[in-house]
Formats: structure tokens, sequence, C-alpha cells
């Protein structure tokens, strides 16, 4: 089986799954179930027309897809078109924040990664581990015809490729919300953020990207932000006559990972929990 079979397989698994025999997909996108899993957005604050003239702020944005988690298929399939924008973008969202402290000192940007440059890519890993059983295989390695047990046992895998992006990462926020802080609070956050502080380079889809740093950045200020959601993984796919398998141990069966649909939900309502901040939205789009 070639590689470049593997990869097409593969792709048309992660972008079209719900038309392959493993599963039905027949629920339009748009059905009460799909509605439901959204609701929260008709609770959103009224936005304000201008920033707070505090000294100390920060400003958690979210860029969320409103991906469909009701099964695998409708989840993989809306990864590919979305369900509202109907926009075609190979992407779960992003995350970042924008700490505004010491004279007007403006600090904007999230955690980013998955460049490829020393280790495989998440898609490419799982391809070379069903190709070769090595995620990230050497010339000898792929000649051995190693068995893998697990092939999608590289979406837990952390890649040390990981970077502060500045700025915000080229995504337009769905939610932007204004905490004003005090000097105690900016100057944690200040320290928590800091390249020399924090690991951005461990880059892990599962624990460790921009949603848990945002996460982590509540948490430095007493907020109790969320973003885990949970996903069923196929054991095979079938693509013509051959027949892919993803996993042989049930602890591969399920893929926890931190969503920016889910992180949007919770800073939503830590917003409506908390008067005195603010939503920004419109505000922060209509300057950038």
């Amino acid at each position: 089986m070639s590689t470049s079979y593997l990869k097409k397989a593969l792709y048309l698994f992660f972008l079209f799954f719900c038309f392959l025999s493993l599963s039905s997909c027949t629920h339009s996108f748009l059905d009460t179930t799909y509605h439901q899993q959204y609701r929260y957005l008709k609770k959103e604050k009224k936005q304000i027309e201008s920033l707070p003239n505090d000294d100390f702020s920060v400003v958690f944005f979210v860029s969320a897809r409103h991906l469909d988690y009701a099964s695998a298929p409708r989840f993989l399939r809306s990864l590919d078109i979305n369900p509202l924008s109907k926009k075609t973008r190979l992407s779960f969202g992003h995350a970042w924040f924008s700490l505004k402290g010491m004279e007007e000192e403006i600090i904007e940007g999230g955690h980013s990664g998955e460049l490829g440059l020393n280790q495989a890519k998440y898609f490419e890993g799982v391809v070379n581990n069903i190709k070769y059983g090595y995620s990230n295989p050497d010339l000898i390695q792929k000649k051995q015809n190693h068995y893998e047990r697990n092939p999608i046992k590289y979406l837990w895998e952390t890649i040390y490729d990981g970077f502060f992006q500045i700025g915000n990462g080229g995504y337009s926020p769905t939610l932007a919300l204004y905490v004003p802080l005090n000097k105690l609070q900016y100057k944690s956050l200040r320290k928590l953020v800091s390249e020399d502080n924090y690991n951005y380079f461990a880059y892990s889809i599962s624990k460790n990207q921009c949603c848990n740093l945002i996460i982590n950045m509540g948490k430095e200020i007493g907020l109790d932000f969320s973003a885990e959601k949970k996903i069923s993984l196929p054991r095979y796919i079938q693509f013509d006559k051959e027949s892919l398998r993803f996993w042989e141990d049930d602890i591969y069966s399920q893929f926890i990972f931190l969503s920016p649909d889910e992180l949007e939900k919770s800073l939503l309502e830590t917003a409506v929990k908390h008067p005195e901040f603010s939503i920004v939205t419109n505000l922060y789009r209509s300057l950038n």
C-alpha cells in the first residue's frame, strides 16, 4: 500500500467520514440537536461600544467554528464545511489574549504549533504509524515493517515545535471578553505568559495548546474556564478494498481534546456571572 494511497484514504476519512461505510449521516447540520449545542449563544450579554479606561486589563479572544459534536461523522463533516457559514477551513479555531498593563504596554498573542519541522504533524504521524509502524520513522525503520497496534495514538503525542504566536494568528474572534485587572493580577499574568516561563515549545492538541493557555490564565486570576470535548474514534475505516486500522486497545476509542467552541461557551458563562466583565467582540473587530 503506497503512502500516497494512505494519505488519500485518511484525508477522505477525516473530511468525509459520514459518507463511508462505517456510519450514515442522514441528519441535517442545522437540526434541533445542533442548535441545542449552541443555545448558549442566545445568552450573550450586551456589548459595549468603547473600552473601559482601566490601568490593567486582559481581553480573552476565541474564534469558535461551532462544529457539530453530536456524532463522530457529523463532527468530521463540520470540520470540513462549517455548518453555519458553509465555508471550508480545516481548522478547530483558535484562542488568544491581549494583556494591557504598565505604560499602556499591550501583549497580544496565543499558543500555536504543529509546524512539522522535526516531528510529523498529527495527520502525517497517523499515516506513518499505519504505513511503517512508527510515527516519525527514519530510513532504517521504514524498511522494518513494524506493526503498531494503535496508529491513532499519535493524536496524544506532544510535538516540540510550539511557539508564542504574536497577534491573532489570522483569526477573527467570535467572542472577546474584557476583564479588568488589579496590578497584582496583571503582574501575575505577565509572568505566566512570558516566553521565559510558559512552555510554548511543547504543543499538544489534547492538553497543551491555545485553549489551555487561556484556561491557565483564567486560573491565575481566579476564573474557572473549561474547554474539554470528547469524540469517539472508529476502530477501522474501509476504503475501496482496504481496511485501515486505527486502534486495537479500547483506551484509544475516545479522544478528549480542548475545543475553542467549548471555551467560547465557558467565557460567555463567565461574563454572565461577572457584571464587571464586558463583551467587546464587535469593538475589537471594528478596530482590526
